[in-house]
């Protein structure tokens, strides 16, 4: 897959995005950060974010309670279409598709699990398959396991990585615990 686009992207848990906006503007500003991928948002459908120069997207939890979440932040100037946002209670996220070249698309997902409701192997597959052929997740889906650096490895990580398994997806995190 050759790509013709350079991007800066971060990813970062939030616990909550309204607080830290100055600070979120300062990241994104002094970095030249063109995407954000945002977790644990706790926004609503009358609670947002707006950042100048950037595009917010967000999907709340289904009982629109300031709580969980996620959000994307792109560059004004850069092109992509947004993806219809999963707003369930053990799953929600946000996703844009963007050109990487003229024959290629990718597919950027911010992800929040929260840690109570059980996931299975088929919803998790489910997910994967709404995004298409190429994607990155970048978020807290709650799931540890010493696969992806966790000392611990829980339910949810042993099901995720069966489901990252039976789909033939790449796992790519840092060597060590990111929590």
């Amino acid at each position: 897959m050759e790509t013709n686009l350079k991007l800066k992207i971060i990813t970062w848990n939030a616990n909550g995005i309204l607080p830290h906006k100055l600070e979120l503007q300062a990241i994104l500003n002094n970095h030249n950060i063109d995407i954000a991928m945002i977790s644990e948002s706790h926004l609503t459908p009358t609670k947002n974010i707006k950042i100048l120069g950037y595009k917010a997207y967000q999907s709340n939890h289904p009982d629109n309670t300031a709580h969980a979440g996620s959000v994307i932040l792109i560059k004004n100037n850069l092109i992509h279409s947004p993806l219809p946002d999963i707003n369930e209670t053990y799953l929600q996220a946000t996703s844009i598709l963007i050109s990487l070249n003229k024959y290629t698309k990718l597919t950027l997902s911010s992800t929040y699990c929260p840690p109570g409701p059980k996931i299975s192997m088929n919803n998790f597959k489910n997910y994967f398959e709404s995004l298409g052929k190429y994607f990155i997740i970048a978020g807290d889906l709650n799931a540890k396991h010493s696969t992806w650096g966790c000392f611990l490895t829980n339910t949810r990580g042993r099901t995720l990585l069966r489901s990252l398994k039976s789909s033939n997806i790449k796992i790519l995190s840092p060597p060590h615990p990111t929590y």
